[in-house]
């Protein structure tokens, strides 16, 4: 395929740098119209054409955003932004494909759009890791070789300082300041600023590499560079064009693997689904039985209290009637002596049918307690039946006795 080109650079509203020469970085006014191709702004370009929008902002708007950001800035700096203050890093990356052949072979412009798309990809992790952000991607395809120009700028409330987003400058500075901090001389700080440039600029070719021109067939560096033969570069292209096509089998290999992982997970996950349901099901049915079973509970204590209150009512009622029996004995001996016969007699039958009323009172209670489910009014039944009669008299013609009678009758 061939080699891989990154460039990287910070740009100023007014040119910065070599201003006198010429050399300096160009403004963001140039790059911006060199890349709408505005007339007089590309005469490199023959034919120039609109640029694709792959990503963020059209150029126009890039524009604007970079005027409000240097507004905003200028509220939190408090002042206003310098000129020649680097506000925007713009990146250029090309591809070793001629445009003739992206146009007529289509296996060549899908690579390129792969490449596209994953340069993009790349540049927006990358400004992000920065602390930046990747605003706005086109690409030309009007020159020799498509190529994308990127734009990124920096925070606001940084105070839009691209510099600390170039990774060269952003390890020049840090590197000559730790040098004059530890007492060297200017001249040999600045020597550690340009070698702490180079290599992080180094660094900067090989991410770029690792994360985009070995998948797409591109060699980190190029022949001339390394002297080497003609035979010996067209090996090398080749060969990393065997290794992006082994990686790119092996990343559909492990897509494949990946669906295939995807598709039982989720087949896991409906299944844990309809376990949870059912186990949800489950605990509701018991927790239903659960109240069923403390309702019954309730019930049975109820049951045993009102069957308690019955047996003591039964023992109330066993001391009444043998207290009543008992004084009933009593007065019936009195009424012996004092009555006659006809009235003793009576009163005697009475006395048997209490004693025969009490021989049967522990059979109603068990009967009581048998039905006392069936038949909740049944306790209030038998303490109607319980309630004492009302007081019965002696006819005055039983009560007649002789002036002489030593006592009263004990019914008077």
């Amino acid at each position: 395929m061939g080699y891989q080109f990154v460039h990287i650079q910070g740009h100023a509203m007014a040119r910065a740098g070599k201003a006198k020469t010429g050399r300096g970085s160009r403004p963001v006014s140039e790059i911006l119209a060199e890349s709408r191709r505005e007339t007089g702004s590309c005469p490199h370009v023959e034919r120039p054409h609109e640029p694709v929008l792959l990503f963020g902002l059209s150029v126009d708007d890039l524009e604007k955003r970079i005027n409000n950001d240097l507004a905003e800035a200028k509220q939190h700096v408090g002042k206003a932004i310098r000129k020649d203050q680097r506000v925007m890093i713009s990146m250029v990356t090309s591809h070793p494909a001629s445009i003739e052949q992206f146009n007529t072979d289509e296996e060549i412009a899908n690579q390129v759009d792969a490449w596209c798309k994953k340069t993009v990809e790349w540049a927006r992790d990358w400004a992000k890791e920065q602390g930046g952000e990747l605003v706005t991607a086109i690409a030309h395809i009007d020159e020799a070789y498509p190529h994308l120009h990127m734009y990124i700028l920096p925070r606001p409330d940084a105070a839009m300082k691209a510099d600390k987003l170039h990774p060269g400058r952003a390890a020049q500075a840090a590197a000559e300041a730790a040098a004059l901090s530890a007492g060297m001389e200017k001249k040999f700080a600045l020597r550690e600023g340009d070698r702490a440039y180079r290599e992080s600029m180094r660094a900067f070719q090989d991410d770029y590499y690792t994360a985009v021109g070995v998948e797409c067939g591109l060699t980190r560096i190029g022949p001339a560079r390394r002297r080497l033969s003609r035979e010996a570069w067209q090996e090398e292209k080749q060969a990393s064009v065997k290794v992006a096509a082994s990686i790119a089998e092996a990343k559909e290999a492990a897509q494949g693997v990946w669906n295939f992982a995807v598709e039982k997970l989720g087949k896991a996950e409906t299944r844990e689904i309809e376990l949870h349901t059912k186990l949800t099901e489950y605990q509701q049915a018991t927790d239903k039985l659960n109240n069923v079973s403390n309702e019954l509970k309730r019930e049975r204590d109820r049951i045993v209290s009102m069957s308690l209150d019955i047996k003591r009512t039964y023992d109330e009622v066993t001391k009444v009637v043998s207290a009543f029996k008992a004084e009933a004995l009593a007065l019936v001996e009195k009424a012996v002596e004092l009555l006659p016969y006809h009235l003793t007699q009576g009163i005697k039958n009475k006395i048997k049918t209490l004693d025969d009323a009490t021989q049967v009172l522990p059979g109603l209670v068990k009967k009581l307690d048998d039905n006392l489910i069936t038949r909740p009014d049944f306790f209030e039944t038998l303490q109607k039946r319980l309630e004492p009669l009302p007081p019965r008299t002696i006819p005055a013609s039983a009560r007649e006795r002789d002036d002489d009678s030593p006592s009263p009758s004990p019914f008077d």
